[in-house]
């Protein structure tokens, strides 16, 4: 099993994940996605404080939780980008996203590896 450490240096900013619940991609801080990694039960609590039941990774994207978006802005007091947090899990992104989007799937999909290497002790 990973330690929290290992998998805590690897995930640096909020991910979104679809909950099962309401179909919604709720946001998870750094250690709301740690501590449901380590757990290993695939529950975390987003920052909107709902308990998400992680959907298949192979679930397109839902709508964002306003309610996550707000609490992100309240914790952050200047926003240097105005891209949506990477998503975890999800359908592969197309080929004709534009170029910030290609970026986010490329980034969302390089995290899956490594959090999957953690997970798997590799």
């Amino acid at each position: 099993m990973p330690t929290v450490d290992q998998i805590r240096h690897r995930i640096t900013r909020p991910m979104a994940m679809t909950s099962t619940a309401d179909g919604r991609d709720h946001l998870l801080s750094q250690q709301a996605t740690t501590a449901g990694l380590v757990a290993g039960h695939g529950k975390y609590t987003a920052l909107c404080g709902r308990l998400v039941v992680a959907a298949a990774l192979v679930t397109p994207p839902g709508p964002t939780c306003l309610d996550c978006e707000t609490a992100l802005h309240r914790s952050t007091t200047t926003s240097t980008t105005s891209h949506p947090p990477p998503r975890m899990g999800g359908a592969a992104a197309a080929p004709t996203l534009p170029a910030p989007a290609r970026l986010i799937a490329r980034w969302t999909r390089q995290r899956q590896s490594e959090i999957h290497e953690v997970l798997s002790g590799v």
